[in-house]
C-alpha cells in the first residue's frame, strides 16, 4: 500500500488548532503594532476559529469514539525570529492510535534485544502510538515560516511512544525514531521526569553508541526490520482514511478552517515583512 495522500480534513482542523494556540501563546507575550487593520482582523480571525474548533468538537469525539482513537494534546517547545528569539511551549493535537502490532515487530525486537545484548539497558515493556500529523510552522524566522516535521516522541507521562505516519515514509527514519524514544522510555523508568536536559542527553549519547554497534547488523537485516514495521502500518492506515472521510460532515466548517488558516499565514508574512512588528513584554 503507498500512503501518499494527504487527508486533507484532518490537517485542516490540526492546523487551525495549532495556529490558534500558537497566536493565543504569542499574543500573552508580543505586543503587536504596525497594520493596525491586519491585527484587529487576526484577532476577529482567531476568535471565529475557537468557535468553529467548539463546534466540530463534538464530531470530533464521536469519530473518535467509533473508530477507537486517541486524541491528545503534546507540549513541543517552538520560537520566535531563531536561533536567539524567547522559547516557549504550544500544544498541538496528537490525531493517532494506540497499536500493539508495533511492539511485537521485528524491529522492536532487534532494537530491544540488541540494547539488552551489547549495551546492558533493559527496556520496559513498551506501547506504541500511530499518529498522522503534517508539518507545523513552528517558528518564525527572517527566511519564512520554518515547517517542522515531528517524527515521533514519546510521552513521559505514559511512557507512550508515539510516532508519525505523514507522508512519504522514511522507514529508515523510523526505525530511527523508534531507537531513540526505546531509549527515552528506557531512561524515563529510572529518571524524574524534571531531568529533561539529563535524560536527553543520555538518549542521545546511547542512540550514537547504539548506531555504531549494530549498523552492520541492521543492513544485513534491514529488508526483514522493514517489512515488520511496514505491515503493521498497512494495516492501520485505513482507519486514518476512514477518520477523514468522517469529517466529511464538517465541510462547511472545515472550509472556513482553511480560509481562516491562509489568514494566518498572511499574518505570520506581515511579520516577516515587518508590517506588523512583535515586540515581547516579557
Amino acid at each position: 500500500m503507498k500512503i501518499k495522500m494527504p487527508l486533507k480534513n484532518i490537517e485542516t482542523f490540526v492546523l487551525l488548532d495549532w495556529l490558534i494556540n500558537d497566536f493565543d501563546s504569542k499574543y500573552q507575550r508580543y505586543q503587536f503594532t504596525g497594520d493596525g487593520v491586519l491585527i484587529d482582523r487576526i484577532i476577529k480571525v482567531a476568535g471565529r476559529g475557537r468557535i468553529i474548533l467548539a463546534k466540530m468538537k463534538k464530531p470530533i469525539q464521536e469519530m473518535s469514539k467509533k473508530l477507537m482513537l486517541d486524541l491528545n494534546y503534546e507540549a513541543i517547545g517552538t520560537q520566535a525570529f531563531p536561533p536567539t528569539g524567547p522559547w516557549h511551549n504550544v500544544y498541538f493535537l496528537s490525531f493517532g492510535k494506540e497499536v500493539d502490532g508495533l511492539k511485537d515487530t521485528y524491529a522492536t525486537q532487534f532494537i530491544v534485544e540488541s540494547l539488552d545484548q551489547k549495551m546492558k539497558i533493559k527496556s520496559p515493556p513498551l506501547r506504541f502510538k500511530l499518529f498522522y500529523l503534517p508539518p507545523l510552522p513552528t517558528a518564525t524566522s527572517d527566511e519564512g515560516h520554518f515547517m517542522e516535521t515531528f517524527k515521533g516522541f514519546t510521552n513521559a507521562e505514559r511512557k507512550l511512544i508515539e510516532i508519525n505516519m505523514y507522508p512519504p515514509l522514511n522507514y529508515d527514519g523510523i526505525f530511527r525514531t523508534m531507537v531513540h524514544e526505546i531509549l527515552h522510555v528506557c531512561f524515563l523508568n529510572e529518571s524524574s521526569l524534571d531531568d529533561v536536559q539529563e535524560v536527553e542527553a543520555k538518549v542521545d549519547e546511547n542512540e550514537r553508541i547504539f548506531i555504531s554497534k549494530c549498523q552492520e547488523e541492521y543492513l544485513s537485516q534491514k529488508n526483514r526490520i522493514t517489512q515488520s514495521m511496514k505491515s503493521v502500518i498497512d494495516k492501520e492506515w485505513p482507519v486514518f482514511l476512514k477518520a477523514d472521510d468522517a469529517l466529511n460532515t464538517s465541510q462547511r466548517e472545515l472550509q472556513e478552517a482553511s480560509v481562516l488558516v491562509n489568514t494566518f499565514r498572511e499574518f505570520f508574512d506581515a511579520v516577516l515583512d515587518e508590517r506588523v512588528k512583535a515586540v515581547s513584554i516579557e
